[in-house]
């Protein structure tokens, strides 16, 4: 992985671990559990894959037995989603092909485990555009096919090609933004804003989890953008940086024509802000901490001075 998606997958790392960590103050929904199962399954692959990217073709060291575990539960989740849309639709010879249950794939040949997930996702693969109303998505049958090809891969089977590091940087962005765009974006982060009322600590340490960091930068940048009350935007507005509580000063800059700046190369640590401009109240914000690899959005809105 390069340097921008491993910022991403240590976010994605951290969110789930945080998650984890919290599950009795989230046991209350309990589709945070499901989403963090799944977001846990793809870091498995996410890990795998990206063990054949840095690696060779050729030995390759992999967890067969996580591998297997990933497979697995992906193989149930697309299985039972297939099951319950066969037995609706009274497809019989669909419903004898996704019969299983997690005690049987628990059970099967280490040698017969894949081609059992394989059948499984080309049973749900051929009627995925039925499967949507049933929990399943194309992104889950291609996860799917990912840990069947990785396990695979794992003990060299020769009824599957051994997934190069091409493939593998691409499965790795495949999922990382299928991680951040449907289980972050779209599900988790809503289900955590229903405690923002009850446990406003909790919602905010979510927050500050999902935050991805530039571990590869030892400075940080502010921007944003200055109205007035009207939504114009306001030009030659005077950004300053300081240390915190003292008047050295960090940076200062100006608004543009479109109300927008930008303070970068902040090196870490406490700092106070104020917006400045002749004829409105001065804005400040004080001790906020800067982290290295971190870009800071704030967006003002400036109130005419009283005469």
């Amino acid at each position: 992985m390069d340097d921008k998606m491993s910022n991403r997958v240590n976010m994605i790392s951290a969110t789930h671990v945080f998650c984890t960590e919290n599950a009795a103050e989230t046991a209350s929904v309990p589709a945070i559990l499901t989403i963090v199962t799944n977001v846990g399954n793809r870091l498995v692959l996410i890990n795998s894959l990206n063990q054949i990217s840095v690696g060779t073709s050729e030995g390759v060291t992999l967890d067969t037995n996580l591998l297997r575990a990933t497979m697995v539960n992906l193989a149930f989740k697309c299985a039972s989603g297939t099951a319950t849309y066969a037995s609706i639709s009274e497809n019989n010879t669909l419903a004898a092909l996704v019969k299983v249950n997690l005690s049987d794939l628990g059970k099967t040949k280490k040698a017969d485990i894949d081609d059992v997930c394989q059948n499984i996702h080309d049973a749900a693969d051929t009627n995925i555009a039925n499967l949507a109303d049933y929990g399943i998505l194309p992104a889950d049958v291609t996860a799917l096919q990912t840990s069947i090809d990785i396990y695979r891969a794992s003990f060299q089977n020769p009824r599957q090609a051994i997934i190069d590091k091409k493939q593998a940087n691409k499965q790795i962005r495949e999922n990382v933004k299928y991680i951040t765009k449907t289980l972050f974006s779209n599900q988790l982060d809503n289900l955590f804003n229903l405690f923002l009322t009850t446990n406003p600590q909790l919602v905010s340490a979510y927050k500050d989890a999902r935050i991805i960091i530039d571990l590869g930068t030892t400075n940080a940048k502010i921007r944003g953008t200055v109205l007035d009350i009207n939504d114009v935007p306001l030009q030659n507005v005077e950004v300053k940086v300081v240390s915190a509580g003292t008047q050295n000063v960090i940076k200062s800059v100006f608004t543009d024509i479109k109300g927008k700046y930008s303070v970068t190369k902040l090196p870490a640590g406490f700092v106070d802000i104020t917006w400045r401009l002749a004829g409105y109240d001065t804005i400040t914000e004080n001790n906020l901490k800067i982290v290295a690899g971190r870009e800071y959005q704030r967006k003002k809105v400036m109130i005419q001075s009283v005469v």
